[in-house]
């Protein structure tokens, strides 16, 4: 009986863990692809427009920007963006609503929750002169979700006139 080295060993058993995600995503798809089996729906920005401006109470809209830094630390957003101080490689969070942002393509574009929401569902799309095209799109994330980080980064910056802001008894307020 031949013996065999102990590296060799560990590297199959790293290969049958390969091999097992591998087999799983397989799975996965062939699922999907199976007739009758519908790929999630994607959400809208007007989905998302359409969760920010339900009428909430001050607690449930800091509720709802509660889950929106969950969401934001869930999914590493603080590895590049920083509310104040030096950048790590992504626009800074402070202010966002008091200052134009200069795209790559030279456009000047106002930034509301629009723009916002835009940036994190279609990044490529909005990106800032001075950093880098590295943002993954989150059009994948439902509606709810991109909606609370939204209004978890409108913490970090006074709210524009005409944005919709919770009053105590839930009723929509302008000012």
């Amino acid at each position: 009986m031949a013996l065999v080295p102990a590296k060799r060993i560990q590297s199959r058993g790293v290969l049958w863990r390969y091999a097992g995600a591998l087999s799983l995503c397989v799975s996965i798809l062939a699922v999907l692809a199976t007739p009758g089996c519908d790929a999630p729906n994607l959400a809208t920005e007007a989905d998302m427009q359409a969760v920010l401006y339900q009428p909430r109470t001050g607690a449930e809209w800091e509720a709802l920007a509660d889950e929106g830094r969950r969401a934001f630390l869930r999914n590493n957003c603080q590895s590049c963006h920083v509310v104040e101080g030096s950048t790590r490689g992504a626009p800074r969070l402070a202010n966002l609503y008091t200052t134009q942002a200069t795209l790559i393509d030279g456009r000047q574009i106002d930034r509301d929750r629009g723009y916002l929401i835009r940036s994190i569902i279609e990044p490529q799309e909005y990106v800032v002169a001075g950093y880098p095209q590295q943002m993954s799109s989150f059009r994948h994330r439902p509606a709810e979700e991109v909606a609370a980080l939204v209004a978890y980064l409108e913490r970090f910056s006074p709210l524009p006139e005409e944005t919709v802001r919770p009053t105590p008894g839930g009723e929509r307020d302008s000012s």
